[in-house]
């Protein structure tokens, strides 16, 4: 999935703190950091914009693009945001007890690089 979100600090797990972390919470740290590539302010992501925040990325911005908008029209909007959100929510939550802990989130990014 976007690698920028697996290196995304959720504020609890971040500052190392035993507590966990929301869908809820994830949901509006995530939005918001990925917000932040919206250049014109209309609260969505082109696809421009999204290739703009991604230029060192080392999988292609476009292709990624293509498989977050759901909707099929050029742009990610908070729903599609947080149904992105939700499902790696999803899988870093390995006992399914709806908190994201600080040792989980360690799980998923080793995961990830494998």
């Amino acid at each position: 999935m976007a690698a920028a979100l697996l290196a995304m600090p959720i504020p609890a797990l971040a500052a190392g703190e035993g507590e966990g972390v929301s869908l809820a919470d994830f949901q509006a740290a995530g939005r918001q950091r990925l917000l932040r590539a919206d250049a014109n302010g209309d609260a969505k992501i082109s696809k421009e914009e999204w290739a703009a925040g991604r230029k060192n990325a080392k999988r292609d911005p476009s292709r990624m693009f293509g498989r977050l908008d759901a909707n099929g029209d050029g742009q990610l909007e908070a729903s599609e945001i947080d149904t992105l959100l939700a499902r790696r929510f999803k899988r870093l939550d390995a006992n399914g007890d709806g908190m994201v802990m600080p040792e989980e989130r360690t799980a998923g990014r080793k995961a990830a690089d494998d």
